[in-house]
């Protein structure tokens, strides 16, 4: 879809598309009055198509911490500006974008939250020695092994996440997991991948069976009849909407009651229509955005959160709120938006107590050891559980082990 000379807003940001493109966004908490001239940042996300739904409420976040630095004064007396573009999710138009933006002043780079459709974004910015964050994605290859020392990613990593779903059903007691695995974009598969590997090496059990699916794939009979036949006692799921929910109604009419666990993506109440009344299910969260964290800071969160763009129960935001707090604080420490500078900070962050805490090192830019949450959905609606982190720290496939 080809949009022209449109107006439309996210958040509070009011922006307008020229020629198909999305244009400057407003200055954000008045930067226009700062006494130096302001920090660009250029945000090469999804404003259309599938990846939208992925990339809104994360920038949300990004821009909520944008406008509370700028509101406070800004760092190091500038403030920031964002420009947004749109890359309407497709992965031709990323790198178009991308370039666009730095020619427009952008010093700093945020892209969309999935490797394989921000990479050719992010690789821009590392040809150009620009400092990027994706908003959420999860593959520890966007970094320094899969893009270069530019490339930072506040979510917790793929494989950890699956780890995370094996000690959450070891935990549980169960002893014969099914898998389904969705092969669709690379999130499914590599949490997947941590989930075996982690089950099977290092925890000793057994699987009932494995099965792949796509996430547009109308039916999963095969798979669904797999299951029941297996003597499963749990099943681990790695997938994401909308796919995920339609292969979990089927499941569950099909009179499958097993408790299912399944990755991040899964959070939140927007799909829980089409599984009316799901229990027994379970999913990874960075936090629960239900007011019933057990962290205050988070519930804290979620009150800004609201107040600045109404209720949430995706906790994805706050992958884009702790992008913005750890990028803007190895500014301020750097005193530049100049990489290799930047770079050298974040890599110095150990535990770092932004509101999710972040660790990088000189290897690794993305989390592989922070404790998740576990949210429980009882009768459709979800509710903090446990939190847990993994007894084994994960090969993240980055050649490092």
């Amino acid at each position: 879809m080809r949009l022209m000379n449109q107006t439309y807003k996210i958040g509070k940001l009011k922006l307008t598309n020229i020629a198909g493109a999305v244009a400057l966004s407003v200055l954000a908490s008045g930067s226009a009055h700062a006494t130096e001239k302001p920090i660009i940042v250029g945000a090469a996300i999804a404003l259309s198509g599938f990846m939208e739904l992925s990339d809104g409420q994360p920038f949300q976040g990004f821009q909520l911490k944008v406008d509370q630095i700028n509101a406070a004064g800004g760092i190091n007396g500038r403030k920031i500006e964002i420009i947004v573009e749109n890359t309407n999710s497709e992965k031709t138009q990323t790198r178009n974008v991308a370039e666009s933006l730095i020619e427009k002043g952008a010093e700093l780079l945020v892209v969309t939250c999935n490797f394989d459709f921000g990479a050719p974004a992010a690789q821009v910015a590392q040809d150009n020695g620009i400092v990027n964050f994706t908003l959420c994605a999860a593959s520890p290859r966007y970094g320094v092994q899969g893009i270069g020392w530019t490339a930072y990613s506040p979510a917790p990593a793929t494989y950890y996440e699956g780890h995370i779903m094996a000690e959450f059903l070891k935990k549980r007691g169960a002893t014969k997991p099914y898998v389904l695995i969705d092969q669709f974009i690379d999130y499914g598969r590599e949490i997947c991948d941590g989930f075996q590997t982690h089950w099977v090496d290092n925890l000793g059990g057994n699987l009932a069976g494995v099965d792949k699916f796509q996430n547009n794939q109308a039916s999963i009979a095969t798979e669904v009849a797999n299951i029941l036949a297996s003597g499963a006692d749990s099943i681990a799921i790695c997938t994401f909407a909308p796919g995920g929910p339609v292969a979990l109604r089927q499941i569950r009419a099909a009179g499958i009651d097993l408790p299912i666990v399944a990755p991040l993506a899964m959070t939140g109440h927007f799909w829980v229509n089409a599984v009316p009344g799901i229990s027994n299910f379970f999913t990874n969260a960075n936090a629960s955005v239900g007011g019933d964290d057990p962290d205050p800071k988070i519930n804290k969160y979620v009150e800004e959160f609201t107040a600045a763009y109404g209720p949430t129960d995706l906790d994805y935001s706050t992958e884009g709120y702790t992008a913005a707090e750890a990028m803007f604080l190895a500014v301020e420490r750097a005193g530049t938006t100049e990489g290799r500078a930047v770079a050298a900070e974040l890599d110095k962050m150990t535990n770092e107590p932004t509101l999710l805490p972040t660790t990088y090192s000189s290897l690794v830019h993305i989390n592989a050891n922070r404790p998740l949450r576990i949210l429980e959905y009882v009768n459709g609606v979800s509710q903090y559980h446990d939190t847990l982190t993994s007894s084994f720290r994960p090969n993240l496939k980055l050649g490092l082990e």
